[in-house]
């Protein structure tokens, strides 16, 4: 239904990022990611997009591309921030230090 497709449709976009991620189609994978993160910000799914983030992150580092994986994980970091879950914050902001600061 065309009316309740917002509801989910940041979701099927980052299972399809990490589909074409999975099947080495990189130029799809990162697109989609895009695409989940707006969908969810769009949308005002603020966890959503803070996952879409995180995800996207973890494949621009396995790319090699860290300016953009940091960028990643520090949004996704804002994300759960202001959605209140701040154990998740903790963990990837420690995740963050101990790869890009060692």
């Amino acid at each position: 239904n065309k009316f309740i497709s917002w509801n989910f449709q940041n979701k099927m976009l980052l299972l399809k990022a990490e589909k074409m991620y999975c099947l080495g189609e990189t130029e799809s994978a990162a697109s989609l990611y895009e695409q989940s993160i707006k969908s969810a910000r769009d949308h005002k799914f603020i966890h959503e997009e803070g996952i879409s983030h995180e995800l996207c992150g973890h494949f621009h580092l396995e790319m090699g591309h860290r300016l953009e994986a940091l960028e990643s994980f520090n949004s996704s970091v804002q994300c759960y921030i202001n959605w209140g879950a701040l154990a998740v914050a903790r963990r990837l902001e420690v995740f963050v230090k101990a790869t890009f600061c060692s």
